[in-house]
């Protein structure tokens, strides 16, 4: 039987990662709990059916781990928009701070979440330009 932490890291897992965006659309509230714990159950309805207790317990782990990544990187990302938003720092203090924060956040990790934001950015900035050349 699976624990309540690892339906709660499920859970937000889901939320985390944006699946139910189409029900966020929707102005009832219940929709979207339903649709959670339907995929929930779903998903461990699949689980129980296809792997072996060890195997279900380490898939369990591994949504924990992913969803506890999901959170730092959640309040990574809301505390580098506060910076981002502070009228009182300059250009320089906001990369700075930035920096720090990542450091902070990430540790070990740090250059390589630097890395992976600048291949988003130059991706971004690349399929703008094509937008941008095609109209």
């Amino acid at each position: 039987m699976p624990s309540v932490s690892g339906f709660v890291s499920l859970i937000l897992l889901i939320l985390s990662k944006n699946f139910w965006v189409f029900f966020i659309l929707c102005s009832n509230r219940i929709v979207l709990v339903i649709a959670a714990i339907s995929a929930f159950v779903a998903l461990l309805a699949f689980r129980m059916v296809n792997y072996l207790p060890v195997q279900r317990q380490r898939l369990e782990e591994v949504d924990r781990a992913i969803a506890e990544e999901e959170m730092i990187k959640e309040q990574y990302f809301t505390r580098e928009k506060e910076i981002l938003n502070d009228p009182d720092l300059s250009e320089k203090e906001r990369e700075k701070r930035i920096r720090e924060l990542q450091d902070a956040t990430f540790g070990e990790e740090a250059d390589a979440f630097r890395r992976g934001q600048a291949m988003e950015k130059g991706a971004e900035e690349y399929l703008h330009k094509r937008r941008v050349g095609s109209e």
